[in-house]
């Protein structure tokens, strides 16, 4: 006698249709999240890069300022300025970047925008190379970051967002306001603790600020760059990226300079990243 086939009954049925859907609904979470997650931190990455690239570009807009050449002349005129901060933007006259003939350019930073929201601003005049066109750009420069109109405008480069910024000089061992007539030291702009020199002290003395850079600070010391997977990168920004990617979430900024030193130093790049702050600036998430 053969024994009877049994099937699924529709409760059993039911059952497993039900589990199946609360498997893929969990699945697609745990993607979304993943993907979520991946988007968040390549959209980090890029402003990452942008604010490098900034900075880059005001290092070497600095290291390339220059007294211009043309300013022997018969009146009692004031000398062309090569360097000015009126507390709203940084002016530089700078050689040209592709070749001396090219004449000087005239560089100016500003931030523009609300106290919430502002925007770090590059403005760049065209080439110059007689004394009435660097006098003039020069104006042009300072007109752009008071009250910009459509021709200033179209000159000008958002380098990235600035929530606020301050500017001192470096003079007569000591930081000061630019804006102050004279070159002492301002009362305690950026003093360190004893010890420290005056660019770590801008960052130890301030509860809640934090820097990770490349290398030890004083000379002998240096940040990389090189090419790296067939693109030129600083060697610690490319690693700082690829550190961050690897980042779990909650992840601090402590946590990020330990995953960078597990590459650097290394044979090819003798830099030692470092990371300067309060111990809550330290342990504070990434990017929050």
């Amino acid at each position: 006698m053969r024994g009877a086939s049994r099937g699924f009954t529709l409760i059993e049925l039911l059952v497993a249709m039900g589990v199946m859907a609360l498997m893929a609904v969990l699945s697609w979470r745990g993607l979304d999240g993943m993907q979520r997650a991946q988007a968040q931190t390549a959209q980090r990455a890029d402003e990452l890069l942008a604010l490098q690239a900034g900075l880059s570009q005001w290092g070497a807009d600095l290291d390339a300022m220059v007294e211009p050449q043309s300013q022997t002349r018969q009146d009692d005129t004031a000398p062309q300025p090569v360097l000015d901060w009126d507390g709203r933007a940084l002016r530089v006259v700078r050689r040209s970047a592709t070749a001396v003939a090219d004449g000087w350019l005239v560089i100016a930073w500003s931030r523009r925008g609300d106290q919430s929201a502002g925007q770090w601003l590059r403005w760049q005049s065209p080439p110059l190379r007689t004394r009435g066109e660097l006098q003039l750009a020069w104006q042009q420069a300072a007109l752009w970051a008071q009250n910009p109109g459509d021709e200033e405008r179209k000159r000008e480069v958002a380098v990235a967002p600035l929530t606020q910024w301050q500017i001192f000089y470096y003079r007569n061992n000591g930081w000061s306001n630019p804006l102050s007539a004279s070159s002492e030291p301002a009362a305690n702009p950026l003093a360190g603790a004893a010890g420290t020199t005056p660019f770590f002290g801008a960052y130890s003395n301030k509860l809640g600020d934090l820097l990770i850079s490349g290398c030890k600070e004083g000379p002998n010391n240096f940040s990389y760059d090189a090419r790296i997977s067939g693109r030129f990168n600083g060697a610690f920004t490319y690693y700082a990226l690829k550190a961050l990617k690897g980042m779990k979430e909650g992840a601090t900024y402590a946590d990020w300079h330990k995953a960078i030193t597990k590459y650097l130093p290394s044979a090819s790049y003798p830099q030692s990243p470092q990371i300067v702050g309060s111990a809550t600036a330290r342990k504070g998430r990434i990017f929050e």
